[in-house]
């Protein structure tokens, strides 16, 4: 562009013009205006005019026409940096758009838009904190990002739901959220944790265990979970009563999923386990179910239950311990559940006549690997019957038990040949105490009777000075055998009184004899031989040795008889 305005102004020299040009800046606008001037003051012909301004076709505008250019692509040229606007305008060469509304409109009439935030929920979080004026919970701002959020016995405020939930409504990070023993006894709370299931997010396990939720709290809490898919749900210790256990069963019917559902401690009756029946007749999808704690003492809603899960295709645990279940016959639906591995019913009012019903009934449950009996009120034969199922090959189960019930001696003894079995090598059988596990040393009939003897004539000894064991020491001096009619009035002659079963019991004990006459004898050389056994210090005072008979008097002398002399 310079090179053509230096030639432009060589021209106009030459013809005579005589144009004020400012060297710095130059329009081209301008040249043509003071050409025109002069053209029209000057003598000069236009022949010479055209011959010096004849235009040449510009090679952009070749371009142009051909398609090949388009004019306007925001650059300036430096040089054209400090013309006018008007100028810049009206340039052949160049075209610029207007300049466009940067926003002044959309502030002024839009409302303004809401701020988004990421899925994860961290920064809406800290936002809605910052809005309630509330402190923020570190491990839950963190665990936003894992898959597991444990607050367990944190003690969450309940006004602090409604951030929490929000900013899970959105998370595919988080897949388990424990609140085990928090407050959500306000219904805001459990309003604003139920709408979390509302949206479209990643949690799978849900723990409530001992949050207080009541039955006023459970309807909102359950209000959306017929869209949702749990593998655990845990309502465990909520007071939730017959009232509250309503809606749960309502969703189930609605289509919710409960791989598995835990309702222990929930002041349960029997009333609520027909419509739960109906539902898992209908819906049948937990694998897991505790009813545990609860007080199904009517027997009509037991029945109802065991009856619809005999039917049931996916059911693998069972737990219906602490119910106070008194059931007999009913029991041999639970063993016709094909699924069911673990069935736990212990601590309750079972009787002998249902422990009779689990034993016939073992074999036909082949799936069936735990069995807990424990703490129910059966006799050591009940016991012993149980066990002595375990000896069959087509009894599958591979732990039994018995914790807290009485056995008798017998049943260690046959378990330790039950567990020798090639097909018992990896069984697991409890038990309680062992009743008279002890073994009496075997006592000799005839210490007793020979201590009883002793203690019988002791008092009586000491008045009347009569000894019996010297007496029968004594006795055995002379004779082989005791007569016991004749020894009995001698003890009464020394007002020693024996009864006739003792003197009967002597009998036997020490090889007595009969005579002729049916007076009965004791072997006195087995007496004797006790006697030196206990009383080894017991012993006949020495025999003086016999006295020497006196000397013979000596002979009398014969001889003279000397007379008096007259």
């Amino acid at each position: 562009m310079a090179l053509t305005a230096r030639s432009t102004r060589s021209k106009l020299r030459q013809s005579g013009l005589s144009v004020q040009i400012n060297e710095e800046h130059v329009s081209i606008v301008d040249l043509l205006e003071a050409s025109n001037l002069d053209i029209s003051s000057s003598d000069s012909g236009l022949e010479l005019w055209d011959l010096q301004f004849k235009p040449e076709e510009n090679e952009k505008k070749k371009l142009f026409s051909q398609g090949l250019y388009k004019p306007g692509s925001g650059e300036i040229c430096a040089e054209y940096i400090t013309v006018s606007a008007s100028s810049v305008l009206n340039h052949v060469y160049y075209a610029y758009p207007s300049v466009k509304d940067p926003g002044i409109e959309e502030a002024l009439l839009l409302p303004e838009k809401p701020k988004e935030y990421e899925d994860d929920g961290q920064e809406l979080y800290l936002e809605l904190c910052k809005e309630a004026n509330q402190a923020p919970i570190r491990i839950f701002h963190k665990g936003l990002l894992t898959d597991t959020i444990d607050l367990r016995y944190y003690g969450i405020h309940p006004g602090g739901m409604r951030a929490m939930s929000l900013a899970l409504s959105r998370n595919r990070n988080v897949k388990t959220l424990d609140l085990t023993s928090n407050f959500l006894n306000d219904l805001d709370a459990c309003y604003h944790l139920g709408q979390t299931f509302s949206f479209s997010n990643a949690i799978k396990r849900l723990i409530l265990k001992q949050c207080n939720i009541r039955q006023a709290g459970i309807r909102p809490l359950v209000v959306y979970f017929y869209t949702r898919n749990f593998d655990l749900l845990d309502l465990s210790e909520n007071i939730l009563c017959d009232e509250g256990i309503e809606y749960v069963i309502e969703q189930l019917n609605r289509g919710a999923v409960f791989n598995r559902l835990i309702l222990r401690r929930n002041f349960l009756t029997s009333a609520c386990l027909r419509p739960l029946a109906t539902a898992l007749e209908c819906h049948d999808k937990i694998k897991h179910l505790d009813l545990s704690w609860n007080n199904f003492v009517a027997p009509y809603g037991p029945k109802a239950l065991f009856r619809v899960l005999e039917e049931s295709e996916v059911i693998a645990e069972l737990d219906m311990s602490w119910t106070n279940l008194k059931l007999s016959t009913e029991l041999k639906h639970l063993f016709n559940i094909r699924t069911l591995k673990k069935l736990n019913l212990s601590h309750n009012a079972l009787t002998s006549a249902s422990a009779r019903v689990i034993a016939r009934n073992l074999h036909i449950s082949q799936g069936l690997d735990v069995l807990d009996l424990s703490a129910n009120p059966f006799t050591p034969s009940d016991a012993l019957f149980l066990l002595s199922k375990m000896k069959l090959m087509k009894v599958k189960l591979r732990e039994l038990r018995l914790d807290d019930i009485s056995v008798s001696k017998e049943f260690p003894a046959d378990l330790k040949e039950i567990l020798q079995l090639h097909f018992r090598r990896n069984t697991i059988v409890t038990y309680g105490h062992v009743l008279r596990n002890y073994t009496l040393p075997e006592k000799d009939i005839k210490i007793l009777i020979m201590k009883r003897l002793v203690h019988t004539t002791k008092k009586k000894a000491s008045k009347n000075g009569v000894d019996v064991l010297l007496y029968l020491l004594e006795k055995n001096r002379t004779e082989k055998y005791l007569d016991l009619a004749e020894f009995n009035r001698c003890m009464k002659a020394n007002d020693t009184q024996l009864k006739d079963e003792f003197l009967e019991q002597m009998y036997r004990s020490f090889q007595g004899i009969k005579n002729d006459k049916g007076a009965k004898s004791a072997n006195l050389d087995v007496i004797v031989d006790y006697i030196h056994r206990l009383w080894p210090d017991k012993k006949l005072p020495p025999t003086p040795p016999p006295t020497p008979p006196p000397p013979p008097p000596p002979p009398k002398k014969k001889g003279k008889k000397l007379g008096k002399k007259k």
